[in-house]
């Protein structure tokens, strides 16, 4: 284990007085906990026709994502609220296929259950308006100020619908279909640009955005780059990616999106605390008898959230700590260090 991380025992003495430094003369521990800030997760998800195909298995990439599904959100009843949207809507015409919603299905909400049902009744069809789907979850979690906000985008290929984008010269979401009119309102064309931009400017509004990409459908060797490029993009944009390789989440199958989703909101879920109580000086993180020493400038430990001072950080190994022994309480304690007079 590294050196950040150290066995440690928590003995305190009897407190007398009240407060950091009471008048007693005594030396007063000033102790602060740190708890899981609870996240609020809105899941976009892609139920385009594509969805349809079946895999190895013979079940269709929708039937996989449901059964993943139905095994990954229940295990966020309690610790997280969720909600969901899809792209395209569900009434989306088939001479109008890139119709989107203008609402989640779901608002985010205590009851996990409610977020199944809808993924469980909901069928894939039509395009996929990827821009839509994510700008109805932004404008959504914007609404609050919530500091642990999270957008995650489940998606089996690479977003189109773009009608204002020249099929001339754009590139080509699925190879060798940007051809014939120009700016058409089924566009083939890859819908990066304004994607990316507004995920920067989810991330600006203190939104995180989480991509998680299913790569079974994509039938040729171009569909697959052009998609993992354009989900890389998105990850970097969204400011957070898979651990230790600046890439989406990949699932091979839609079956196996549920380790996918697992690995992706564990941050989340578990390396976001807030603050009890502010302690002057950077003191080290303890729970049972493991320690997280402040971070500083190291990839490992805890850092205090430029956006939100009363919001600490897991890096690295912490958090996967944090993770694998399922920590949601943090301790510590410093003599008459208390932030409070």
């Amino acid at each position: 284990m590294k050196q950040w991380i150290t066995g440690v025992g928590i003995a305190l003495g009897a407190m007398m007085g009240t407060g950091c430094g009471a008048k007693t003369g005594l030396v007063v521990p000033c102790i602060a906990t740190y708890q899981i800030e609870r996240p609020q997760i809105m899941f976009v998800i892609d139920r385009s026709g594509s969805m349809a195909a079946r895999s190895t298995d013979g079940r269709t990439s929708w039937e996989g994502l449901v059964t993943a599904m139905r095994e990954f959100l229940p295990q966020l009843q309690g610790t997280a609220d969720v909600g969901v949207t899809f792209f395209p809507a569900s009434n989306a015409p088939p001479e109008d296929p890139c119709i989107a919603d203008t609402a989640p299905t779901v608002a985010v909400t205590e009851d996990v259950g409610a977020t199944l049902r809808a993924i469980e009744f909901a069928r894939p069809s039509g395009g996929t308006p990827t821009f839509e789907g994510l700008r109805v979850a932004f404008e959504s979690l914007r609404q609050n100020s919530r500091p642990n906000r999270v957008i995650v985008l489940v998606t089996d290929g690479g977003a189109a619908c773009n009608g204002e984008l020249d099929t001339r010269t754009c590139t080509c979401a699925v190879e060798n279909q940007c051809r014939g009119e120009p700016n058409a309102r089924f566009s083939p064309c890859l819908d990066q640009e304004r994607i990316v931009d507004l995920v920067s400017r989810a991330r600006r509004d203190g939104i995180t955005v989480i991509a998680v990409g299913i790569l079974e459908a994509s039938s040729s060797e171009y569909s697959r780059r052009i998609f993992e490029q354009f989900l890389n993009q998105v990850a970097a944009a969204g400011g957070f990616s898979a651990m230790g390789t600046g890439r989406f989440y990949p699932a091979n199958r839609a079956r196996e999106a549920g380790t996918a989703l697992l690995e992706s909101i564990a941050t989340p879920t578990h390396c976001r605390l807030r603050e009890s109580r502010r302690l002057r000086a950077a003191a080290a993180l303890t729970s049972n008898l493991t320690s997280i020493r402040p971070a500083e400038d190291q990839p490992n430990g805890w850092v205090r959230s430029a956006a939100d001072p009363s919001i600490i950080e897991l890096r690295g190994e912490a958090c996967t700590t944090a993770i694998q022994l399922r920590i949601s309480e943090w301790r510590a304690s410093l003599p008459s260090y208390c932030h409070e007079p």
